[in-house]
């Protein structure tokens, strides 16, 4: 739309009584025609000879006023096409809307089946302005490949993408050819039960589009065309289902300024009593990253409101699930951490309070001690000789299994001699109070008493699998 100013001056007997700056936005309709829907006499939608064709031309107002009195005329130079109705009457066409398919037809009839004939359209409105869309042919594009298609989404948007269809080009019989412009993107719609188009423009550029339309956990229904230079639209694909994500809970997501990668998984735990849960997860860079329910940092150890920078700094990278416990039977959980390599502090497992007696801004720590081994996985915690004390059991990369006190000594370990990269389960599996670990390595399953004696073993995996 384009903006004009102009001054109005006031004079009487040549005295200058008023000044007044007035401004005109001045639109003007942009027609473009967008989509073309053919009928055949016969119903399959293929022009043979001897048919009758309805031709339905979609034009859309690209322009920011309103197109009125707009009409249309098709000729063809083919001496196959006998054009019967040749004009019709589009009335209105508001700005940045379209006619839509409920459209009287151009009809024509042919005489030979159609092989790349090309027809025109010259479209004009109540006030003498034209447009020319000339040569377009009825060539249908190939569909979009359903098995193409893919969705990402979060609670208030789905993202589509498919492989682009491409271009027909034969050198030979070029009449068959066609050049995709771009897509069309239907969404079914449940009170209507049809298929909808969500996009007003073609969908130019990209074989992707963004439904921002939509409700928190919800599925969607989609089809998805492709159109060619010419307005001629391929058949839908079926229908692909999509869905949004669960809301977030007010605070989230929060997104990290320390390190990237979290390899272990996330634990939860209300360590202050307050009766909500704080949020603990480590990443590759040695941080462990601990949240309030709200989304709020439990330490600021950089001392930056405006940044994210973790629950405490480990030199060592960090690829395990932390553990949640009561180590000191204080009534407050600790956090257990145990490290890969890479650093100063690589090989160890630490135990952290969840608060700042001392008042440096970190939490303090309870104890640590080098395991001698790196840890892919997170510690397990458990009373499992029945004292009334947790034992830490901390599984490491070289098979060796750790079994620690709440002070941090080690009461007992186990060296399998093959990796140890899943985590072990404790359980009272015969009921006598005391608690077995079991634990999966590459040579078997092994299960031990509370007291690091054997229980049993089974060589599950080598009988199943003799060459390992």
């Amino acid at each position: 739309m384009e903006n004009m100013c102009d001054t109005l001056f006031i004079y009487e007997e040549n005295v200058l009584l008023h000044t007044d700056v007035f401004y005109l936005q001045i639109g003007a309709p942009e027609l473009d025609k967008v989509k073309n829907s053919i009928t055949t006499s016969d119903g399959d939608d293929i022009i043979e000879a001897g048919e009758i064709v309805e031709l339905r031309i979609e034009l859309f107002n690209e322009g920011d006023a309103e197109a009125t009195g707009v009409n249309g005329t098709l000729t063809s130079d083919s001496p196959y096409f006998n054009i019967t109705t040749g004009e019709i009457n589009y009335v209105n066409i508001a700005s940045l809307t379209s006619t839509g398919e409920d459209i009287d037809p151009f009809v024509f009839d042919v005489s030979e089946d159609y092989d790349g004939e090309t027809l025109n359209l010259t479209v004009e409105n109540e006030y003498g302005r034209s447009w020319e869309f000339n040569g377009f042919n009825l060539n249908k594009p190939e569909s979009v490949v359903f098995g193409s298609i893919e969705f990402s989404s979060m609670q208030d948007e789905i993202d589509l993408w498919w492989d682009p269809v491409p271009d027909y080009e034969d050198q030979y019989n070029p009449e068959d050819n066609y050049y995709i412009r771009g897509y069309n993107i239907y969404r079914y719609n449940p009170s209507e039960d049809e298929y909808e188009k969500l996009n007003n423009f073609i969908v130019e550029g990209v074989s992707y589009y963004k439904d921002t339309e939509v409700e928190p956990a919800t599925s969607y229904y989609y089809k998805i065309s492709a159109i060619t230079d010419s307005g001629n639209e391929s058949d839908l694909n079926d229908s692909y289902e999509a869905w949004t994500a669960l809301p977030y809970l007010a605070g989230w997501p929060v997104s990290s300024d320390v390190g990237d990668n979290i390899h272990g998984s996330i634990n939860v735990c209300d360590n202050d009593l307050d009766g909500q849960k704080e949020i603990f997860s480590t990443n590759v860079a040695g941080y462990v990253l601990g949240f309030h329910s709200t989304g709020d940092e439990i330490f600021d150890i950089d001392n930056d409101p405006c940044t994210v920078s973790g629950f405490m700094n480990i030199d060592a990278q960090i690829w395990s699930t932390p553990a949640m416990g009561d180590i000191d039977n204080d009534g407050l959980s600790e956090v257990v951490i145990t490290t890969r390599h890479g650093g100063t502090d690589e090989k160890k497992i630490f135990v952290y309070k969840t608060f700042d007696e001392d008042n440096d801004g970190e939490p303090d720590l309870l104890w640590e001690n080098d395991m001698g081994q790196q840890a892919w996985r997170g510690p397990v915690i458990s009373d499992i000789n029945n004292d009334g004390k947790l034992e830490i059991i901390a599984i490491c990369t070289g098979g060796a299994l750790k079994v620690y006190d709440d002070q941090g000594n080690l009461l007992w370990y186990k060296s399998i001699g093959s990796g140890g990269y899943g985590m072990p389960a404790v359980a009272d599996l015969n009921g006598d109070g005391n608690k077995e670990i079991i634990m999966g390595y590459k040579s078997g399953l092994y299960v031990w008493k509370y007291d690091g004696s054997d229980y049993i073993f089974k060589s599950i995996l080598s009988e199943c699998l003799p060459w390992l």
